[in-house]
């Protein structure tokens, strides 16, 4: 393995732990219904990777929470759509749950 293989698989390693981490601290502050504090660090997950649909679903729930269904629902096409551009599948039956009992109020 060259040096650059090996910096590559270590930030590859650390981008993972990073995520696992954010995602951790997103639900973490979900269930402390401090919503605008999950919507950052899930915001950070998407911009490290946007197909992410756990992070997508999580800043749904966090909007939704917050009363802005609009933003919530705004997140479900942007999730919908970097799913389907960048891997070719659709959104989960959990993600599409929950943006159902979104629309439901």
């Amino acid at each position: 393995m060259t040096q650059e293989e090996w910096i590559e698989s270590e930030r590859n390693n650390l981008q993972e732990q990073f995520l696992i981490v954010l995602g951790q601290l997103t639900e973490g502050f979900t269930q402390e219904e401090q919503y605008e504090t999950a919507l950052s660090a899930a915001n950070k997950m998407i911009q490290l990777d946007n197909c992410l649909e756990n992070a997508h679903r999580a800043m749904m729930y966090c909007y939704w929470k917050m009363g802005d269904r609009i933003r919530a629902l705004r997140q479900f096409e942007q999730c919908k759509l970097a799913l389907k551009r960048e891997l070719g599948i659709n959104v989960s039956a959990k993600t599409l749950k929950l943006m159902e009992e979104i629309q439901e109020g």
